[in-house]
């Protein structure tokens, strides 16, 4: 009998929570359902145990936003977006320092791996080299924007098992507010892929960036001849493609010229058996 009491209690108390919480996903449902409409991707709807999800195509890859309320921070709503990461080793971890002070940052980073310190950020991976790899000026740039948008909500970034996930706490009411923290999330993947890009060394003025089997996000395919580069976000296109797409096909951008690298080289790799530890 008291087994059946029990039952009986928690489940007046999730459906007293459901309840409460059916405004707010009513509302939620309105913003991703439009969305999806604007990113011509699918949506689903919260159920009782799962939140509002949307998922769209970027370039060649798929992409999966959605929201939630997180239960250590007071029940806090976030955003998250999720993409996937070629490297499925690597591991690594980015926590704005917000986060960190109020106690909302999740599980404390490890004592293992390498620390780097980044803008109002705390970066952690066991693989240094990608760590510092993946922290170029224009990734730390756009982590920045990411931070700064909205209300200033904690930030977590972390990539593993093949899935990089950015998850910011932010309230967020208005279509306006979910786009920008698309477009800004999609413009920090894009910067993430670039730094691990190698193999042909493009030289444009003082800027030199590495590109390695660079994929048109119009067509999906390898660029191989007929390369250009969106002039606002960088991001690689064909020719024929970028003439027929009318703009840079990066989400939010919507730069309509482009630049032609004017040299490119093959880097040169050291012979066997002079390579230099």
């Amino acid at each position: 009998m008291a087994f059946v009491v029990m039952v009986i209690v928690v489940f007046i108390a999730v459906m007293t929570t459901i309840t409460r919480g059916g405004g707010r996903s009513t509302g939620r449902n309105m913003l991703f359902r439009e969305a999806a409409h604007r990113l011509h991707g699918v949506y689903q709807p919260t159920g009782p145990f799962s939140p509002p999800r949307v998922q769209f195509r970027h370039g060649s890859v798929t992409a999966t936003l959605d929201a939630g309320y997180d239960s250590r921070a007071s029940g806090s709503p976030f955003l998250s977006l999720w993409l996937p990461w070629t490297n499925r080793q690597f591991e690594c971890t980015l926590i704005s320092r917000n986060a960190m002070d109020d106690g909302r940052a999740g599980s404390p980073p490890s004592s293992t791996g390498v620390n780097a310190l980044v803008e109002g950020f705390h970066a952690e991976s066991p693989f240094p080299e990608q760590l510092r790899r993946l922290l170029s000026e224009g990734f730390q740039w756009q982590l920045q924007r990411l931070l700064h948008a909205g209300d200033l909500g904690p930030l977590r970034v972390t990539i593993g098992q093949g899935t990089l996930k950015i998850r910011k706490l932010m309230v967020c009411r208005h279509a306006a507010e979910l786009d920008e923290f698309v477009r800004l999330a999609l413009d920090l993947y894009d910067q993430a892929i670039l730094t691990q890009t190698e193999g042909i060394e493009f030289i444009d003025g003082d800027q030199v960036q590495i590109v390695d089997d660079a994929r048109c996000q119009v067509c999906g395919d390898a660029i191989t001849s007929d390369m250009v580069f969106c002039r606002r976000c960088k991001t690689p296109h064909h020719q024929e493609c970028w003439h027929y797409y009318g703009s840079c096909s990066t989400y939010g951008c919507r730069e309509t010229q482009y630049r032609i690298p004017p040299q490119a080289s093959p880097v040169q790799q050291p012979p066997e058996g002079n390579v230099k530890e």
